[in-house]
């Protein structure tokens, strides 16, 4: 009976411990941060899709430029999913396409809706490296 109460008295204390080292150990580290986070910090000057402004202005001319791209059949539908950010007039164009002609088509798509002076080509040309990509090679 003596060893059984030593025993239950050491994984108490035994607990105990790990139970304040873990929480010296956390209050010690910084949060968590996703790869998603250091990433957005990495590129803070690059607009992404969530950050479109609802300025009626902005949201007009995306609009605009999305039908534009997505009326034109003859682009692949890698084109039709570029992305169209507008913040304060200023359109980024951005994903992958299949040819230089698509680009440069896309890019004349916008520059035509928002003006020569507004519009950044960040459109890679190429198809994106997926899973589904990966696994067939």
């Amino acid at each position: 009976m003596v060893s059984s109460f030593r025993g239950v008295a050491t994984a108490i204390v035994s607990i105990g411990l790990a139970t304040c080292a873990a929480k010296r150990a956390l209050a010690s580290h910084r949060p968590f941060e996703s790869p998603r986070a250091s990433r957005a910090e990495q590129s803070a000057s690059k607009p992404t899709a969530d950050q479109q402004s609802n300025d009626k202005s902005d949201v007009g001319i995306t609009k605009q430029i999305r039908h534009a791209i997505t009326s034109d059949k003859k682009l692949s539908s890698s084109a039709h999913n570029v992305k169209v950010i507008t913040e304060q007039g200023h359109v980024t164009l951005r994903g992958p396409v299949r040819s230089e002609s698509e680009k440069e088509q896309i890019e004349a798509k916008a520059i035509a809706v928002a003006g020569s002076g507004n519009v950044k080509n960040e459109i890679s040309v190429g198809t994106p490296t997926t899973k589904a990509n990966k696994s067939k090679h």
